[in-house]
């Protein structure tokens, strides 16, 4: 008993010097934005159960829930830190790293197109699969060929420590959502949620996508990153990555990315038939 509790309390203190290592990351990408750089957290939140004003139990036994994906931006304008979100709801997805992919792919694409000066974006997001892994990893790495958006780091908070701007935006829209309900609407499909999240003129600085489903035949080709669940943290480097398995901890391990051709073709066919089905 008293062994277990004294492994109980080092894998505690583990895991918080870890939490405020991989912290660190996103500490000191927020001192280099510039107007020429962004940060983006990404998470997917829980699965928003549709609702009606007035429902039976009938009603509301085997209902499917509804995807949404948020991703909060931050930048640097003259000195203030400056911050946007956008939500992609799915009607019909799988929660993978193919989503996640065109997701990232789509904020990019419409930061460069508002705001051309953009050239480098900083990644985070939580140790989810459709995150962690390899496919992920290697097209973000390449995403300037996508949306003419460098992709500098990708970071990785320790497990069930990423908590963040994500989690806190996802809490705000359901309080949201809530009060439209309670004013005798119905949120029961994708396109009623945007119009709740759209309601008295929105939430501040939150835009709204309404996607009606990612085909889920469609995949990336995969390459395989050796060991990557250990590894934390990506440098983007021209010809691949060098990954760390603690931020800023030791030189890293350079990983070659020389066979992404084939891969970012199919990634950019892919993206405009997701494009093509944006409301």
């Amino acid at each position: 008993m008293y062994q277990t509790a004294e492994q109980a309390i080092q894998a505690w203190k583990c895991h918080q010097l870890r939490s405020v290592r991989q912290d660190q990351a996103r500490v000191d990408v927020l001192k280099e934005l510039n107007e020429e750089s962004v940060l983006i957290i990404s998470d997917w939140a829980m699965k928003f159960i549709p609702q009606m004003y007035r429902e039976s139990q009938e009603d509301w036994l085997g209902i499917r829930g509804i995807s949404w994906h948020i991703s909060v931006v931050f930048r640097r304008v003259s000195g203030n830190v400056q911050s946007q979100a956008f939500v992609h709801i799915i009607q019909s997805c799988a929660q993978d790293s193919h989503a996640v992919v065109l997701i990232m792919q789509h904020v990019l694409q419409t930061l460069k197109t508002e705001n051309p000066e953009i050239v480098r974006a900083f990644s985070r997001q939580d140790n989810a699969g459709c995150y962690h892994c390899s496919n992920t990893v290697s097209v973000l790495s390449q995403m300037k060929k996508l949306s003419g958006v460098k992709t500098a780091n990708i970071d990785f908070s320790d497990p069930q420590g990423g908590k963040g701007a994500a989690d806190r935006l996802a809490a705000t829209c359901k309080c949201y959502i809530g009060i439209y309900i309670n004013e005798g609407h119905n949120v029961t499909t994708a396109e009623e949620m945007r119009e709740a999240l759209l309601s008295h003129g929105g939430i501040s600085g939150v835009r709204v996508t309404v996607v009606q489903s990612v085909d889920e035949k469609l995949s990336l080709v995969r390459q395989k990153i050796p060991g990557i669940n250990k590894l934390s943290n990506f440098q983007c480097i021209q010809d691949g990555v060098v990954a760390h398995r603690a931020y800023g901890i030791g030189r890293g391990k350079n990983i070659s990315m020389h066979e992404e051709s084939d891969k970012i073709k199919m990634a950019a066919a892919i993206s405009f038939f997701l494009l093509d089905k944006i409301l």
